[in-house]
Formats: C-alpha cells, sequence, structure tokens
C-alpha cells in the first residue's frame, strides 16, 4: 500500500497537542505547528539534546525519505495514525 495522502488538516487540528510532543517531530508535521512553541516545551522539559537539536536543524530529506519518515512515526505513535491516508487496493 502507498500513501494517498497526508492529511494536513488533521495535523494542524492537533497543533496545540503537537506543539508538547516530547521528541522528535517528522518534517511533515512539523511544518504544521508553531515551531517555536515546541522548541520552548522541549527546552523546559530538558528535552532538547544536542542530538535532537542537529536531528531537527540538520534535515535533508528528499520526499519520499520524508514520507517514510511520517509512516515509521506513526508506527510508532499510532494515536496519530490518521494522519495519513492510504491507497486501496
Amino acid at each position: 500500500m502507498d500513501i494517498k495522502y497526508i492529511n494536513f488538516k488533521k495535523i494542524r487540528s492537533k497543533k496545540k497537542e503537537l506543539e508538547k510532543y516530547p521528541g522528535y517531530l517528522p518534517g511533515f508535521v512539523e511544518t504544521c505547528i508553531d515551531r517555536e512553541i515546541w522548541m520552548d516545551f522541549l527546552e523546559k522539559e530538558g528535552l532538547l539534546t544536542r542530538e535532537l537539536e542537529n536531528k531537527i536543524f540538520d534535515r535533508h530529506m528528499s520526499f519520499q525519505e520524508e514520507k517514510e519518515e511520517l509512516i515509521q512515526w506513526c508506527e510508532e505513535n499510532p494515536q496519530y495514525a490518521d494522519f495519513i491516508i492510504w491507497e486501496e487496493d
């Protein structure tokens, strides 16, 4: 199965919740939130490590890699599985 589309409307509807996500967010998700609020949250909670900061700021991925990252993240966070709409066989 392949992605039919990424439900950016659904991602934006969870903006406030995601701005308090205690870890790395895929690029597609990050584009739908206020990065400054999220980064401030991570810093205040002591979650913003140098490794995480580098991963956030040094992202250089193709569109396909971004999709794969989102799929993996949604598998690890099933409460957000509806961010992806799949092609039906």
